[in-house]
C-alpha cells in the first residue's frame, strides 16, 4: 500500500478546474490513516491546522485518495514541570497534567474538525507486480490544490510527490531580529495554498494561554 509523499516538484503544468470540487464522496470511503497537520511553535506549543487523510475505494482496493483538510487553527500549549516540586510529586503531577491535556486537546481537535474544508486531494490506483508482488502505481497520479485565488487546479504526475510543502516564517512582532514560523505552502507548479495561524495568538498573557484548548469551540 502506499502513501503520498509531499516533495518539491520542478516544471509542472496545472490548469483551472473552477471553484466547486465535490469532495463529499471519499467519506464513504474506508479510512487508511490520519494525520494531523501541525505548526510546532516552540517546546510547549503546537498549532493544529488541519488533517490528512488517506481513504482506500472500498469497492476497489487498488483505488486510493488524500485528502488535506484544513480548520480553524488551535494553538495547545502542554504543561510545564514545576522544578520547585519534589522529583515524585513533580512526576506524579505532570503525568496527570499531560493526561488531562491530552484529554482535553482530542476533544477540541474533534469539535474544530468537524468545520474542516479540504484543500488539496490527491488520487492514484495501484496494481500488483508480476514478478515482486508488490503493489506498484498503475498510470498517473491526479492532484487537485485550492489556489490562493480560489480556483481548484488539477495536475497530473508520474509519481507521489507532486505537491511541495514548506514552512512559512515572518519577523516576529515581539522581537524583529527574529523569525517565527507562522504557516504551511502546499504548491503545484504555480498553484500555492497557505495554512496559517495569527501571530497575535500566540501572544495572548501567560495566565490565558493554558485556557486556549478549553475554550476551543
Amino acid at each position: 500500500m502506499h502513501s503520498a509523499v509531499l516533495s518539491v516538484l520542478c516544471a509542472i503544468s496545472v490548469t483551472s478546474v473552477g471553484q466547486k470540487l465535490n469532495w463529499s464522496s471519499f467519506k464513504e470511503w474506508t479510512v487508511v490513516s490520519e494525520k494531523r497537520l501541525d505548526i510546532k511553535v516552540n517546546d510547549y506549543e503546537t498549532a493544529f491546522v488541519g488533517v490528512v487523510t488517506q481513504y482506500q475505494n472500498p469497492k476497489d482496493p487498488h483505488d486510493f485518495a488524500q485528502v488535506f483538510t484544513r480548520h480553524i487553527p488551535l494553538i495547545s500549549q502542554r504543561p510545564k514541570e514545576d522544578q520547585n516540586t519534589g522529583q515524585r510529586e513533580s512526576s506524579l503531577t505532570v503525568d496527570a497534567g499531560r493526561n488531562y491535556h491530552r484529554n482535553q486537546e482530542q476533544e477540541a481537535l474533534q469539535r474544530v474538525q468537524k468545520a474542516s474544508d479540504a484543500f488539496a486531494i490527491i488520487r492514484w490506483r495501484t496494481t500488483t507486480d508480476d514478478r515482486s508482488g508488490r503493489e506498484i502505481l498503475a498510470g498517473l497520479v491526479d492532484y487537485w490544490l485550492l489556489n490562493q485565488d480560489g480556483n481548484w487546479m488539477y495536475a497530473t504526475n508520474a509519481s507521489l510527490s507532486g505537491i511541495s510543502r514548506t514552512l512559512v516564517s515572518e519577523p516576529s512582532k515581539a522581537d524583529a531580529k527574529r523569525h517565527v514560523v507562522v504557516g504551511l505552502k502546499f504548491s503545484i507548479g504555480d498553484a500555492v495554498h497557505v495554512v496559517r495561524i495569527d501571530q497575535d495568538d500566540l501572544m495572548v498573557p501567560k495566565d490565558t494561554k493554558k485556557k486556549k484548548v478549553d475554550n476551543a469551540k
